[in-house]
Order: C-alpha cells, then structure tokens, then sequence
C-alpha cells in the first residue's frame, strides 16, 4: 500500500513590525503605514533623506485626513493620533534639513495646533481621546522665547513653546498637550550629532543646560537599543471626479496673551541667542 506521507501543519507568518503595532493599537487598525524608521544615533539629514526602512509616501492612491506617530525606545511606547497638519505624505516624515525630506523645494516648518489627538501609551500618565495638541516640527535651531504665548511654556526653557529661529540646523519634531505635557520628542538630526529622543515630559535627563522639558541638548539617542519610529496616516477613499490636493491652513496657537503681544525685552530670556547649539566636542562650553 502506497505510503502515507505526513502533512505539515498550516502556519501563520509571523507578524511584521506593522503588525504588531495594530495589534496593540486598536486604532492603528484604521492606519496605513507611511514611513518607518530606526533612528540612528548620530542622524546627520542635512546632507540626505533618512533610510527609511519603509516609505510609501509616493504609493498612497487616496488623500487622509488623520496622520498618527508611533515611536518605541527600549520597553517605552507611544502612539499619538491627530487630525493631519498637511495632506502631502512627504510633509508628513522626519523634517530634516535635506530638501528630499519635504516636496523638494523648501524644508517642513510646521508650528501650530492640532486637534482631536488621541494619545495610546505604557508610560503612566501619558494617554487621553479628543486632546488639543500642538508640533514644533521644523530642521533649525530654536530659543526659548515663548513669543507665540503657548498656553503651559515658559520663556527660559525648552519647551512645547519655542521659537523657530528659521536658520542652524539642530532640528525639532515634536508633539506636545495643551498645558505643556510633551507626547515625544526627535531632536537634534541634521549634523550628526547625538539625537535627544524622548516620551513624556523630560524630568530627569539634563544636557548642556540642564534638563529641559522637550528633551532638548539630552543627547541620549545611544542609550536606546531600541530607537523606532513609524508614521502613519489614514487613508480615505477619494470622490469620483478630480480632485485636488490641498494643505490645512494651520490653526494659531492657543495663547495667554494679546491677539498681538508686545514683544519681549531682548534680556527677557537668559539663554544664548541661539539655543540649542552644538556641544562643543573639545573646549568647555562658553
């Protein structure tokens, strides 16, 4: 009689990164992924793109609306959601200095208030639905001045209410709760520097000039074995007809002052006039 040959037993791939991120993530389900990336210790994106392990932003067949970051270092996590501050997906990434980072013809320079934003994560005290939020999203260098009046900032820290000085190269992208919470943090990009990663609000890492509240000069990218970033957005069916693509006027930030504030002083702020600045790597700071 003919030999009866045993049959392996069906098995089930193993779920990639993507995967597993909506399978802790309810609402990620809802996500498509745009970009993935491991964050290198010293990111140098002034001279080109990131390596993106992922990039689907030139394959997406249909607008979104809703843009969400997921950013994992070591056992820490979090997944924040909001209604999207651009509807071009090369907007949407790391805002690095190197044109091929944006649409080619000028760097990403988002300040200003996002909404319904949804924040999922294992750090306790950090998570909530339908929050006001805002991003510091932009590839220069930046000071402590809160001359936007960013209700929860301060005018002598690094905060959830900077000023983008729209020159140097250090980098921001941040998302923060209104009140000052900081969601996380990627600074510090662009020249190949040690990167400032964090989530939640900076307690107890200080830098060059001691510890600040968005993770700002930590320069403590090396101390994650782990330095993952995912970018998503929620795809949405397109109308039949043309359509054309156009970006969400930014709403103001939420402010404690005059419609028009009176500038601050010049010697408001005791901080260089161009913080952060790169870590000397032989002489003593000034």
């Amino acid at each position: 009689l003919p030999t009866r040959v045993p049959t392996m037993k069906p098995t089930t791939a193993s779920p990639t990164p993507s995967d597993l991120v909506k399978q802790m993530i309810n609402e990620a389900r809802e996500f498509s992924l745009v970009y993935e990336l491991d964050i290198p210790t010293h990111p140098a994106y002034q001279s080109a793109r990131p390596q993106y392990a992922v990039d689907n932003s030139l394959s997406l067949s249909s607008g979104f609306t809703r843009i969400a970051y997921y950013l994992e270092l070591n056992n820490k996590y979090v997944w924040a959601s909001f209604d999207a501050f651009s509807a071009d997906p090369r907007k949407i990434g790391v805002p690095c200095l190197h044109l091929t980072c944006g649409d080619g013809a000028s760097p990403n320079v988002f300040q200003q208030v996002v909404r319904n934003v949804n924040v999922v994560s294992n750090v306790p005290g950090l998570g909530g639905s339908g929050l006001i939020g805002n991003v510091e999203f932009w590839p220069y260098d930046y000071i402590a001045n809160n001359a936007l009046g960013v209700i929860g900032a301060s005018d002598t820290a690094l905060d959830n209410g900077d000023a983008n000085t729209s020159n140097g190269s250090f980098g921001s992208m941040q998302l923060h709760l209104l009140g000052g919470q900081t969601v996380f943090a990627f600074n510090r990009f662009n020249t190949g520097s040690p990167a400032d990663l964090g989530i939640d609000t900076n307690t107890m890492v200080g830098g060059l000039l001691g510890i600040q509240p968005d993770w700002s000069l930590s320069e403590n990218a090396g101390t994650f074995a782990v330095r993952k970033l995912k970018v998503y957005a929620n795809v949405v069916a397109s109308s039949p007809g043309p359509t054309s693509v156009s970006t969400p006027n930014p709403t103001p930030l939420p402010t404690n002052q005059p419609t028009n504030p009176t500038p601050p002083p010049t010697n408001a702020v005791a901080l260089p006039t161009r913080v952060p600045t790169m870590k000397p790597t032989t002489a003593s700071p000034t």
